[in-house]
């Protein structure tokens, strides 16, 4: 796991980068965008959960996760007031995308989160 841990560690570094120039160029400025924009729990989550899974499937949960928080977000943003400021709880939207898939490996026993082939039995049902 330590091996897979750098790979996805490497890969939220990556996001993290590009986070941050592009509020450096949106505000024409370097930003400290910890506790501006992403809070130091989200951070501390991103490093927790670089151990749990091989870097495809890491990868998979990680853009997934995102763009189930950025449905939900959307949804609950049309719902509300438009004056409040609204922050995503990221690292808590997360955390509940990973407890359901911890749950589901109960359900389908195969699952090992550091197997990316079972990517493949999953789409070609081998």
């Amino acid at each position: 796991w330590i091996r897979y841990f750098g790979f996805n560690l490497l890969f939220i570094t990556i996001q993290i980068a590009i986070l941050f120039l592009f509020f450096a160029a949106k505000n024409k400025k370097f930003v400290n965008i910890i506790n501006l924009y992403i809070g130091i729990g989200d951070l501390l989550f991103f490093l927790l959960i670089c151990a749990a899974f091989s870097p495809l499937l890491f990868g998979l949960f990680f853009v997934g996760s995102l763009i189930l928080l950025t449905i939900i977000y959307g949804i609950i943003k049309i719902s509300k007031d438009k004056k409040q400021k609204e922050i995503i709880p990221l690292a808590g939207g997360l955390s509940v995308s990973y407890i359901l898939i911890f749950i589901s490996g109960f359900i389908y026993t195969g699952f090992n989160a550091y197997n990316d082939l079972l990517i493949g039995d999953l789409l070609f049902g081998r």
